[in-house]
């Protein structure tokens, strides 16, 4: 990825000396933008403030500069005094690690710089959930009434339960565990989303840790009709990972009028030990 990053910036840099935007008798020394840290900042209502921003794309003065994973230090050549910069938090949709993505869900960091051949200006960036983002859900596990509360499993002796011992942020997380007397276990919301409010983009946000893998569906609601649909597989993680789940296109496909979330997970280990999926902040936003 560095070794790309420094391909990009050498082609992005021969194209700018040549572009019809730029003169062709301005300092030929850029000025650096160093970027090492990307964060996000939440207000009341909006959950915890974990995130997985990978990379940052960076426009300056309306041209984009490229893709990079900070810590960075981006080259930018203008002729102008005053450089305006854009930039927007990068993800891995749905955990594709091979293809990042911009996050239509957070605002861009919008910021000036002063053209300063050779010098290094350094900015650490906090992202933002948009303005017009509709929080349809935000799980916390901080609560004993927990959202993901029915137990589509059949099994009497499996459910959510929470946990004090192993969290992401805030004082509880949640928990599934399977076994070899109870080797499958499936919860899901108890309400139903409609899809009304979603008028261009849908996400699930979760944080989650697990022994085993986990899947992630819809259960979709359309003219009565009620259709669970499979969509996403997540990996054992030793360590928490945040994943963001975009359930525009399924939902389209769908043609779901409301849907639930559901998670399930069977028990694959080999030693006889139980094995814990836990999860923690899960959201469900639109715009």
């Amino acid at each position: 990825m560095r070794l790309l990053n420094k391909f990009i910036l050498g082609l992005l840099i021969l194209w700018s000396i040549h572009s019809c935007g730029f003169r062709d008798d301005f300092d030929e020394v850029p000025t650096i933008l160093e970027i090492n840290e990307l964060s996000l900042t939440t207000k009341a209502g909006q959950g915890a403030d974990t995130e997985a921003f990978k990379d940052v794309w960076v426009s300056a003065n309306g041209d984009l500069l490229g893709v990079f994973t900070p810590p960075v230090k981006i080259p930018i050549l203008s002729e102008q005094d005053e450089i305006e910069i854009f930039a927007f938090a990068g993800i891995r949709n749905n955990g594709d690690n091979q293809a990042p993505f911009q996050y239509s869900m957070t605002s861009s960091e919008v910021f000036s710089i002063n053209r300063n051949p050779g010098e290094t200006i350094t900015k650490n960036l906090e992202f933002e959930y948009r303005d017009d983002i509709i929080f349809e859900m935000v799980e916390g596990f901080e609560g004993s009434n927990i959202i993901l509360n029915d137990d589509r499993d059949e099994d009497l002796e499996t459910n959510i339960e929470r946990t004090t011992d192993v969290t992401r942020s805030g004082n509880y997380a949640a928990y599934l565990e399977v076994s070899e007397d109870h080797s499958a276990m499936e919860v899901a919301t108890q309400f139903s989303y409609n899809t009304d409010n979603i008028i261009a983009t849908a996400y699930i946000e979760l944080d989650y840790l697990s022994e085993t893998n986990m899947l992630m569906g819809i259960i979709a609601e359309a003219q009565g009709v009620v259709a669970p649909i499979d969509f996403i597989v997540m990996p054992p993680r030793e360590e928490w990972n945040k994943i963001y789940i975009d359930l525009t296109l399924l939902l389209r496909q769908s043609n779901a009028e409301s849907f639930r979330i559901y998670f399930r997970t069977v028990y694959d280990g080999i030693d006889g030990n139980p094995q814990r999926v836990y999860l923690d902040n899960l959201k469900y936003i639109v715009f």
